[in-house]
């Protein structure tokens, strides 16, 4: 029997699914009964082969994986090639890749890991790309001639422009399913931002792990979760410890966010304290402004908040709520802080609202007033004010027991109530009442007054508008309706004047900044236009009358309708010379063009020395 040889072993297969009741065995998941989970599939070939002798064996593998799917991982393709040398002190070479990798919602790119050199003593080089600019290069050493050890020597990470390194190295030690981590310090290279954390991180095992952060940046927490940071500002300072296991965490800290911005919610201040035990968190929250604290929020809230988890489902757990939120006097004037929609804002506001019950039965109590309240809306280019108004909170939903909202003009009044689903999801179920009630003024594009009897309904992300109302002292700005090329007009008259008379199409600015008006959808929304509706581009001024529909979805306005146009004039403009002419009748027609485009059949007449002529426009 000879004592070494060659032996090759080559393998492939089209498909893994064969392979998914072992692969979850293994990953230590609960089977799947429901057959909701994507089953392990995709494409494997390799080959393996083995030389030499028992007591000094040798083997090289290498191998392709295209298009792994199993549960929410996606690999497109990854490719490896190992070296093993036995002997008294065996070696390995490692070399693997990975072209892209989807997981947990996160999305990687040229992801790379090799190693070299003797078991006891591997040198260990890894990489990595990401959205955002994020890049990571990665140096250590694995040890394991005393306990298993890892020691990070180099780490450089690119994020959003900026590079974080490594101050000194660290090394993790493993014993017992534990990871004891030596002082970590990674900094920013522009000195701006600091993380440090040492201890041992919870596992099967207890452990403790404190946790710092000095001036990091919320864009960098979004850009490694991969989420938009557009909208996103602020600076985080945290001093937290993290104990128990992995499956009963017990975390304490405290933290300050400066200047956060979350969209259109910003604050100058946020400070928190917080302890976390037997699936149960403790937080007292203060939300602050020149020394001020303008809103005082402390909850106790059942959670579940392990990250090695011991049961299936979202991680709001059963258990009672207990939130209370408090103001005294509160200058709304603060309130400017948190949005960039509302200016100039003035009034004050009592608040003092309890949340009870259970995630799934909340009972809400409490009660809020405003007072004398006024602010501007940049957006619509309108001030209301003042704003008087009183709710009340009850079971799960916050009614508005009497909001009266006054404008230059007049004013609306509104009822109703919100109610919040699972305290999250704030659903509306509102009437308002408008009385000479300005709703817009931007100039070239809208101004608008009504009379109106609306509703408003479904979720605050995605509420629709319904009702009826009349529009009075309102301008709607075209672009100029008229535009010139050459033709022969049969009066002589004109024939120094123009050659041709052509239109083109008028549209409307569509984008407003305003989240709320974005994701408003109109449905069948009837008015009628009273008393000074006029149609205006720099060379019109028509007065209308007459009844329309208006639709919207998203962003996309449709408006059906017809206008007869009673009085007005048009100015017709060639070079340096122009001639005004009088509306005498014509009707303007929608015909729910998203564009908002008009068809026109408008008569003028304009009258020189005695003689008279006439210009329709069409087809506008």
């Amino acid at each position: 029997m000879p004592r070494s040889g060659t032996l090759t072993i080559a393998a492939s297969s089209s498909s893994l699914v064969a392979f998914d009741s072992l692969a979850t065995i293994l990953a230590g998941l609960e089977p799947d009964s429901t057959g909701r989970r994507p089953r392990l599939d995709g494409v494997v070939e390799g080959k393996v082969v083995l030389a030499g002798a028992l007591d000094s064996l040798s083997a090289t593998a290498d191998g392709t994986l295209t298009d792994l799917r199993w549960g929410g991982t996606r690999v497109s393709r990854a490719t490896g090639a190992l070296t093993w040398q036995g002997g008294g002190r065996p070696t390995l070479t490692l070399r693997a890749a990975a072209d892209s990798v989807a997981a947990a919602g996160l999305g990687y790119s040229a992801l790379g890991l090799e190693t070299d050199g003797p078991l006891d003593s591997l040198a260990i080089r890894a990489s990595g790309r990401g959205p955002n600019g994020l890049d990571l290069q990665a140096r250590g050493l694995y040890r394991d001639d005393q306990g298993r050890a890892v020691t990070i020597h180099d780490l450089l990470v690119d994020l959003r422009g900026y590079r974080w390194h490594l101050d000194a190295p660290f090394t993790a030690a493993i014993r017992d399913s534990v990871v004891s981590l030596t002082p970590v310090r990674l900094e920013r290279s522009d000195g701006g931002a600091t993380l440090l954390a040492e201890g041992t991180v919870p596992g099967r095992s207890p452990g403790t792990l404190d946790v710092r952060s000095f001036g990091l940046d919320l864009r960098d927490l979004y850009a490694l979760a991969q989420r938009d940071t557009a909208g996103i500002a602020g600076t985080v300072t945290a001093d937290a410890r993290v104990s128990g296991t992995a499956s009963a965490p017990v975390l304490r800290g405290t933290a300050a966010v400066t200047g956060p911005v979350f969209g259109d919610f910003r604050a100058p201040l946020v400070q928190t304290a917080f302890f976390y035990r037997d699936e149960r968190l403790q937080a007292d929250l203060k939300f602050w402004r020149t020394g001020i604290p303008v809103i005082e929020v402390a909850a106790g809230l059942p959670l579940d908040l392990a990250w090695q988890r011991t049961r299936r489902g979202g991680r709001q757990l059963p258990g009672p709520l207990a939130i209370r939120a408090h103001a005294d006097s509160m200058d709304l004037g603060l309130l400017e802080a948190f949005t960039r929609n509302l200016r100039r804002m003035r009034g004050t506001m009592d608040m003092d609202v309890t949340v009870g019950g259970s995630w799934e039965t909340p009972r809400l109590g409490g009660t809020v007033a405003i007072r004398d309240g006024g602010a501007t809306v940049p957006s619509l280019g309108v001030r209301y004010g003042p704003v008087n108004g009183r709710f009340s909170l009850s079971a799960d939903s916050i009614r508005v027991d009497s909001l009266r909202i006054n404008g230059e003009r007049g004013g609306a009044n509104v009822t109703g109530h919100v109610r919040l689903d699972r305290l999250t999801r704030p659903i509306l179920e509102l009437d308002m009442r408008a009385r000479e009630f300005s709703v817009m003024d931007v100039p070239g594009f809208l101004t608008l007054e009504l009379d109106a009897d609306v509703r408003f309904r479904g979720p605050l992300v995605q509420p629709v508008l319904t009702g009826r109302g009349t529009v009075r002292n309102t301008v709607l700005y075209f672009a100029d309706l008229v535009s010139k090329s050459i033709v022969n007009l049969e009066d002589p008259l004109y024939a120094d004047l123009v050659d041709t008379l052509a239109l083109t199409e008028g549209g409307l600015r569509a984008e407003f900044q305003s989240r709320f008006l974005d994701s408003l959808t109109i449905r069948d929304l009837s008015f009628q236009a009273a008393e000074g509706v006029w149609l205006r581009s720099t060379e019109a001024n028509i007065q209308l009358e007459g009844e329309a529909r208006v639709n919207k979805i998203r962003q996309v306005y449709r408006l059906d309708g017809t206008f007869n146009a009673v009085r007005g004039t048009y100015t017709l403009r060639v070079g340096p010379i122009s001639r005004a002419f009088d509306v005498t009748r014509g009707v303007v027609r929608y015909l729910g063009d998203p564009d908002l485009n008009a068809d026109l059949d408008v008569e003028a007449r304009h009258v020189i020395k005695a003689a008279s002529a006439e210009a329709s426009a069409r087809d506008l």
